[in-house]
């Protein structure tokens, strides 16, 4: 590449092999740039991928934590409920007798 260019710039004939492996270079460094952009985009992409996975995973911890709290809370109420109306209907029973 050095070479086409100091050719270039001393203003000596450029041959088609010249330009041949001049574009050979070019295409050559390009491939290799678009391999460097796929694997840091495969990188990034997985780094993601594992990121929402760990995420989604604590969020059905929570969940899961919340909706067990939610069903104790919600037994507990409905026994204190049935307990209540129990108590209250033998109540009515003694002020009757």
């Amino acid at each position: 590449m050095f070479d086409f260019l100091l050719r270039v710039s001393d203003s000596k004939a450029i041959t088609k092999e010249d330009l041949l492996e001049f574009g050979n270079f070019v295409y050559g460094q390009m491939k290799d740039v678009q391999g460097i952009a796929c694997n840091v985009q495969a990188n990034q992409i997985s780094f993601l991928n594992s990121n929402i996975i760990i995420f989604l995973t604590v969020a059905r911890l929570i969940i899961a934590a919340i909706s067990i709290v939610a069903d104790f809370d919600f037994n507990k109420i409905k026994k204190n409920s049935k307990e209540a109306k129990k108590n209250e209907c033998s109540c009515g029973e003694d002020e009757t007798s």
